[in-house]
């Protein structure tokens, strides 16, 4: 005959329940960096295969016209999709649209994993045909309601500034092959100014908040430094670290040019190839790296108007 044991089948004390709680507790603590390491890493391959997916897809789109990357104008000359005239067309939304009205690539490409700013998200809503918002839409020929403006609590639906097309800069807007043309980046805050010598350079951003420093790492308010991935023009894609950096009080932190040697173009006061900030109208190189989500375009580049936050 089995005796039962009173002790047997009972529940947990408090304060075992307690004990394992807290135990619990400590094993999440020490394995909660690692976790989001781990996670981080994972935003930073798929946003890398994002943008080398929106690079390669321009390469596509070359390949059948005449080495061109994506130009709306070229398209909609009878202004049955948008009733801009001209270069005007060639605005960020349009280009972008145009990739995804012919399946080059999907809505969710043109959104980071890491973006944070929650007035950028995916195009959920994209038409294929017929978009109601077209001037004509039986002969649209993308979706005009797709859109990159999300300033002033709008919505935008992509996260990833490209190569202005104007005046010298538009000869890279190609097939160039050439791994010191910046096609597509990561965003970045808006500089207000920068000073550049022969081993450092000194960034100050007109927004020491802004979104893109919380990337990757610490969040929003608490970030002191800019990473984000870059496409060149060979189609190479590469994670650039701390590229900006300010102090607690937002004041620029230099940093060491040496660090970065896939950013360089050449000077023509030098003829040397020299460090290049992709987000600054530097003076003086007219054919420099300038890249952004333009809201407005056109023959020059003072037509085009970039946005940030």
């Amino acid at each position: 005959m089995h005796t039962r044991n009173p002790r047997s089948g009972r529940g947990f004390t408090l304060v075992e329940l307690a004990a394992i709680v807290a135990c619990a507790g400590a094993v999440a603590s020490v394995c909660q960096p690692g976790l989001d390491e781990s996670r981080a890493a994972a935003r930073q391959i798929r946003e890398a295969t994002q943008l080398r997916g929106i690079t390669q897809s321009q390469f596509m789109w070359a390949a059948q016209v005449q080495d061109r990357f994506v130009l709306p104008s070229l398209f909609d000359t009878e202004n049955h999709t948008v009733a801009a005239k001209g270069r005007a067309k060639d605005t960020t939304a349009a280009i972008y649209a145009m990739l995804l009205w012919n399946g080059s690539v999907p809505a969710s490409f043109f959104v980071s994993p890491a973006e944070t700013n929650d007035h950028i998200k995916v195009d959920d809503d994209a038409v294929f045909h017929d978009p109601p918002t077209a001037v004509t839409p039986a002969k649209a020929l993308w979706d005009p309601a797709f859109s990159v403006d999300f300033t002033g609590g709008k919505t935008g639906n992509a996260s990833f500034p490209h190569l202005m097309p104007a005046e010298e800069r538009l000869a890279n807007w190609s097939s160039t092959c050439e791994s010191n043309v910046v096609l597509h980046s990561s965003r970045a805050p808006e500089i207000e100014d920068l000073a550049i010598d022969a081993e450092r350079v000194v960034t100050r951003v007109k927004n020491p908040g802004s979104n893109t420093f919380a990337f990757w790492g610490a969040p929003k308010g608490k970030a002191r430094a800019w990473t984000g991935h870059i496409a060149f023009g060979d189609g190479a894609v590469t994670l650039v670290e701390r590229l900006i950096a300010i102090d607690e009080n937002g004041n620029p932190v230099p940093i060491d040019t040496g660090t970065y040697a896939s950013l360089r173009t050449r000077d023509p006061k030098s003829n040397d190839f020299t460090f290049d900030m992709p987000w600054w109208e530097e003076p003086g190189r007219p054919a420099n790296n300038m890249v952004g989500i333009f809201t407005t375009a056109g023959e020059k580049k003072s037509d085009y108007t970039s946005i940030w936050d």
